[in-house]
């Protein structure tokens, strides 16, 4: 009996990809970290894409949020 394609003992058929979810977060937190290092561009292109995506919204407060906690501030 052969494994099945994806079980845990099937080793021949590759891992599909990884979600994309992680690259939209990094180009979400690149584009923070430049704004509030006065990049204009930057910030006009967060705050487009923030006031149109609810997701993106939530995770740009998370880290702001996350940022100033561990910064030591509130």
């Amino acid at each position: 009996m052969f494994p099945v394609a994806g079980s845990p003992w099937d080793y021949d058929t590759p891992a599909p990809p990884r979600p994309l979810e992680e690259e939209w977060i990094d180009r979400l937190i690149s584009l923070r970290v430049l704004s509030l290092h006065g990049d204009v561009d930057a910030d006009a292109q967060a705050r487009r894409w923030i006031a149109g995506d609810p997701e993106a919204r939530r995770v740009w407060d998370s880290v702001s949020r996350d940022s100033r906690l561990s910064e030591g501030g509130w």
